[in-house]
């Protein structure tokens, strides 16, 4: 082989090693990206599952409560061992068109490089209080964070959230029926 023979494949060797690095890193990323999200939807739902309970006196005290899930996301997020990867950035309750289910928005930053910025994970937060608007003479059905059916309490699509909603005011807002759950109930 002649010396500028030998270069040239030395240097085409250093640009494929280099792209093949890039792009293995940049998977790695992604998927680690992938689970960390993951994990903080989970660490957020968990916490607001536990603020349902304690939030019932502290109502009117959005400042209050907005410091105790955030104190509960941490502690999520230290109970999944992802609080080397993420930066809790601001913790705030929305309420949602004057209605007892309100929104909590947690923001977030990975403390890794990452194609994603600033992230936000909205879950809804429905205190209990006497005013929630649901009336125990009719049905009671369970609605989930980001779907669009009802369902029965033992429904399997009810275990990452499950709010109570009046069956008249579910179908009011536009949610079916769960096709698993009510597949023997007629729909209103």
């Amino acid at each position: 082989m002649k010396r500028s023979e030998k270069g040239s494949v030395t240097i085409e060797a250093t640009i494929v090693v280099s792209l093949v690095l890039i792009l293995l890193f940049g998977c790695l990323g992604t998927l680690l990206t992938i689970f960390v999200d993951t994990q903080m939807e989970w660490a957020v739902q968990s916490a607001s599952d536990e603020m349902n309970i304690i939030g019932i006196p502290f109502t009117d005290r959005t400042e209050l409560l907005g410091e105790l899930m955030r104190n509960k996301v941490i502690k999520q997020i230290a109970n999944r061992s992802i609080d080397n990867f993420v930066e809790v950035h601001e913790v705030s309750l929305e309420n949602v068109n004057g209605n007892a289910i309100n929104m909590w928005e947690v923001s977030y930053d990975y403390k890794f490089v990452s194609f994603a910025d600033n992230e936000k994970i909205h879950v809804p937060y429905k205190s209990g209080n006497e005013n929630d608007g649901l009336k125990f003479e009719t049905s009671t059905v369970y609605i989930t964070t980001y779907g669009e059916k009802y369902h029965i309490d033992e429904c399997f699509h009810l275990r990452k959230s499950k709010f109570p909603i009046d069956l008249d005011e579910a179908v009011k807002k536009g949610y079916e029926p769960c096709k698993n759950c009510h597949k023997n109930i007629e729909s209103r």
